[in-house]
């Protein structure tokens, strides 16, 4: 996983509330 990915998942995470193992989860779900 590259620097900027992760970057995009906080980015997510401070916009939306949730965390960021949230968001991972609903992206192996492919959510």
């Amino acid at each position: 996983m590259s620097k900027n990915h992760s970057f995009q998942i906080g980015a997510v995470a401070e916009k939306t509330g949730l965390s960021v193992h949230t968001i991972r989860y609903y992206e192996k779900l492919g959510l």
